[in-house]
């Protein structure tokens, strides 16, 4: 999402590339016109969901926005490769190294500098779209951009890490590195020569002393690969992750929680078809409550509700919470706990209830939920959850999410290809 934004960037910048040396208005705008329409066409199955679902978030903001590091040291952090540095909270930042590792070493960016001077006449307006953009961009990353809209956009507000958006300047700055690097390569430089007075032929070998730009590449490279063995590895799960999730297991679509706020618990969870609550989300439903999860595993107190401890896994508490269903039919003075299964947006429901009463599903309901029960089309009730008139006796549902936005982003994107 922070690299979307930043990609808002580019428009600007376009100028150096639509208008010619005499700022005339060059034909090729409409190739990027086209391309511009054909990007959002092929995008469109996620794009008009995201419009027609939008209302519905809620972020959290920061109108002041804290995280961004000043301007003025921002762009250091493309030669700082001390990983302590990143731990700091030195030179304006915050210790959260995942927002302002942008390190990629003196040498790219001593080939942009070459490459900005020395570039060729003809590719003039393509550096200056680069610098430009560049500039951009850590003007976004430092919330300097951000803060002048924020009056104008108040949602701006909820773009609150964008030193991460400061990483597009990095493409941007290997790309003014090649035309250094070309430079560099064109030059004239000395032949290293090796003679045997006396043979036929004095000189038995020769190079140019041009192929020492190689060396400093793989200087160049082997940095950039050191500093990110402190970012990138792999880290095996422990037999305790798997333990903790297998205890999480229902016998229904029951919502679950593992330890709060650890992410390693999240892909295996999903991979096992967990349904997560509140997992670690960045958006909100307006107005509404997460499903309260029904097991909930937790290193940092007992939960809140009525719960009770079942298991005990290296330190992690795993509750189990009383009186809370996934889906059941509610009485006035019962509660009859109903069968569900299924995933994603296709639910099936089983009941057997002895009164009628209203089907439940602990599911936010929103347009494009449908349900049959017993195979005829019925009429969902609920504001809140997914609700519908249930009869007594033996009953089954089915739940559909079947939105109206897919279909028209997928016929968009058939347009767009």
């Amino acid at each position: 999402g922070y690299v979307q934004v930043g990609l808002l960037g580019v428009l600007p910048a376009m100028v150096f590339l639509i208008y010619d040396n005499e700022w005339k208005l060059l034909a090729v705008w409409k190739d990027y016109a086209l391309a511009f329409a054909i990007a959002l066409l092929m995008a469109a199955p996620f794009l008009v969901p995201f419009l027609h679902f939008s209302p519905n978030f809620v972020k959290d903001t920061d109108p002041t926005f804290q995280v961004a590091q000043p301007i003025n040291f921002l762009p250091i952090n493309l030669v700082i490769d001390e990983v302590d540095y990143y731990h700091s909270d030195i030179l304006g930042k915050l210790p959260f190294p995942h927002l302002y590792t942008l390190f990629i070493g003196w040498i790219p960016v001593i080939l942009a500098v070459i490459g900005i001077v020395k570039a060729k006449a003809q590719d003039r307006r393509t550096i200056w779209f680069l610098v430009s953009l560049i500039v951009i961009e850590f003007m976004i990353g430092s919330a300097i951009i951000l803060k002048w809209l924020t009056p104008l956009i108040p949602n701006i507000a909820g773009i609150r890490h964008p030193p991460q958006i400061a990483g597009l300047a990095v493409p941007l700055i290997l790309g003014l590195s090649a035309y250094g690097l070309e430079y560099l390569y064109n030059m004239t430089w000395p032949i290293l020569k090796l003679s045997v007075p006396g043979f036929q032929k004095d000189t038995i070998f020769q190079i140019s002393l041009r192929w020492l730009v190689l060396f400093v590449l793989f200087i160049s490279l082997r940095s950039g690969y050191q500093f990110a063995q402190s970012w990138i590895y792999v880290q095996h799960l422990s037999e305790d992750t798997a333990e903790i999730l297998n205890s999480l297991q229902t016998e229904s679509l029951a919502w679950v929680n593992p330890p709060f706020g650890e992410q390693l618990f999240i892909e295996p969870a999903i991979k096992l078809g967990y349904k997560i609550s509140p997992g670690i989300l960045t958006y909100d439903w307006k107005d509404r409550k997460a499903p309260v999860p029904v097991v909930e595993a937790s290193r940092n107190g007992i939960p809140d509700g009525n719960v009770e401890l079942v298991e005990v896994i290296n330190e992690v508490r795993i509750y189990k919470r009383l009186g809370q269903h996934y889906a059941a039919v509610y009485a006035d003075d019962s509660i009859q706990p109903c069968h569900a299964f299924g995933s994603g947006g296709e639910i099936y429901v089983y009941c057997n209830t002895s009164v009628a009463g209203k089907l439940i599903l602990k599911e936010n309901t929103w347009s494009g939920w449908k349900v049959w029960m017993d195979g005829a089309r019925v009429e969902l009730t609920g504001q809140e959850w997914i609700e519908v008139d249930a009869p007594s006796g033996e009953n089954n549902y089915q739940f559909r999410y079947l939105p109206w936005d897919v279909v028209v982003g997928m016929f968009l994107c058939l347009i767009g290809i």
